[in-house]
């Protein structure tokens, strides 16, 4: 275990600040010895907690799932924290665990790369699962934070996920015992004795907000193809996953605590935010990963794909970064994109670039987080341009704290990027007629150069940039 001896990235787009690591593990080596794991019932065969396992290479008895390095790893390493849950005894059981004689107290952001496997072909797998895997703080680490523990009383608040999005509940947040559930109205929250807290989640869709097929978690996490490496070894995993689920790619996980209040994120994506004025946590505070199962069936996996991947976790203590948050919306395109269009974007106060980067949309509607110091403070434009949209600009002003800007609508139709949407516009699309290759001339990414396209230019024409 390396603590405090390396350096953290603080943001992975915007403005890259640096900051000493409070804590740092890679399971690079089998550091099991200075950590605690912990099962929620007594049957500890039922569970398995793997360190330094090899997600690539032949593990002796066990092949290696062809996982690629995780993003953060050093030098292409493939080891990680496996972990698998109720394994043979069908029940409602999972495990937890923590660093030994860690204690986070103060202001931090965690990060870590997460990797969610299960029983192929996708999206459900053979018989689908109920598993879940987790990630939270408070805990003294004496008991295993779980879905249900009916021993003890849980001291931790924390995030989890279905592994393949087939729940009727796949996302969730629990506070000690109390799992955080949809309260009066339009908004989600937890019980804490007689009084609801709302906005817990990101959204007021009272009707399945939590399940992966609601918008904002399927426009958030698109459905993926399962990568064919993973079928070197377990011809059963092929397929793609279901929108709205995390599987079968690296994903970067992280945990904001600012004052009193916690806040979750997978890939930027806001997944909660907790006031922890409502909870109880232990005195000695420490992370924890983990998974469990929700249900007390055993689905079938008879290679233990079932397994939540974890690598390089980091904490760096402090004040969080503050994030400029909203959806960037393309107009004038197709609702699926046949291909990825990359916007980019500059944070300027005056001819400072403060904060840059670039948003992978693959929809019409992108949600975007855009980072910087908080002691970046003051009147600020954020300017968008990129593939076949027209420059815009967006005025805010930066207050050191988070805000969301709203919607950025950028308007379509400048395919030669002149900052002008004019004829030599519609004479290029006419020239790539019928094409069907990734280019500005497919104006509506629909994956064909057609009729459309020339509509949208027509519609918009004598459109300029900012």
């Amino acid at each position: 275990m390396r603590a405090s001896t390396l350096l953290a990235l603080g943001a992975v787009t915007g403005l890259v600040t640096v900051a000493q690591a409070d804590f740092f593990e890679d399971f690079d080596t089998d550091t099991s010895a200075s950590w605690i794991t912990l099962y929620s019932d007594a049957n500890s065969a039922n569970h398995e907690a793997t360190f330094s396992w090899d997600y690539f290479n032949d593990n002796g008895a066990a092949l290696g799932f062809k996982i690629p390095s995780a993003p953060h790893s050093v030098g292409g390493t493939t080891k990680g924290l496996r972990m698998r849950t109720n394994i043979s005894a069908g029940l409602i059981s999972g495990l937890s665990a923590s660093p030994i004689g860690q204690a986070f107290t103060g202001n931090f952001v965690l990060t870590a790369d997460v990797w969610l496997n299960y029983y192929g072909p996708g999206p459900a797998g053979a018989s689908g699962t109920t598993q879940l895997a987790s990630m939270g703080w408070g805990t003294a680490g004496t008991v295993a934070q779980t879905h249900q523990n009916n021993t003890v009383t849980r001291d931790s608040v924390f995030m989890s996920t279905t592994l393949d999005g087939g729940s009727s509940v796949d996302w969730r947040i629990h506070a000690n015992d109390n799992r955080f559930t949809v309260a009066n109205g339009l908004y989600y929250g937890a019980f804490n004795g007689s009084n609801y807290v709302a906005g817990v989640y990101p959204t007021a869709d009272e009707v399945g907000n939590l399940n992966a097929s609601n918008s904002y978690w399927s426009t958030a996490f698109p459905t993926i193809n399962i990568p064919a490496a993973l079928a070197d070894n377990y011809p059963s995993q092929t397929g793609t996953t279901n929108p709205g689920s995390t599987g079968f790619q690296w994903r970067e996980w992280k945990m904001v605590k600012n004052e009193n209040t916690l806040t979750f994120f997978i890939d930027g994506t806001l997944i909660g935010t907790v006031d922890l004025s409502f909870c109880t946590v232990s005195s000695t505070p420490n992370l924890l990963v983990g998974m469990m199962d929700s249900n007390n069936g055993s689905a079938a996996d008879p290679d233990g794909l079932n397994s939540m991947i974890v690598d390089n976790i980091r904490v760096v203590s402090g004040a969080e970064n503050q994030h400029l948050t909203g959806t960037l919306a393309l107009n004038d395109t197709s609702g699926t994109f046949a291909f990825a269009r990359n916007i980019s974007y500059e944070v300027k106060q005056g001819t400072l670039t403060v904060a840059s980067g670039s948003v992978v949309a693959t929809t019409p509607n992108s949600s975007f987080d855009i980072s910087m110091p908080p002691a970046v403070t003051g009147a600020a434009t954020i300017s968008w341009d990129g593939s076949s949209f027209l420059k815009r600009n967006t005025l805010v002003s930066l207050t050191g704290s988070s805000q969301n800007v709203g919607t950025v609508n950028v308007q379509n139709g400048d395919v030669d990027g002149s900052a002008e949407v004019d004829a030599a516009d519609i004479d290029a699309v006419i020239a790539a007629f019928g094409q069907m290759n990734d280019q500005n001339e497919d104006v509506d990414v629909s994956g064909e150069v057609d009729a459309a396209d020339i509509d949208v230019v027509i519609a918009n024409f004598g459109g300029m940039d900012d």
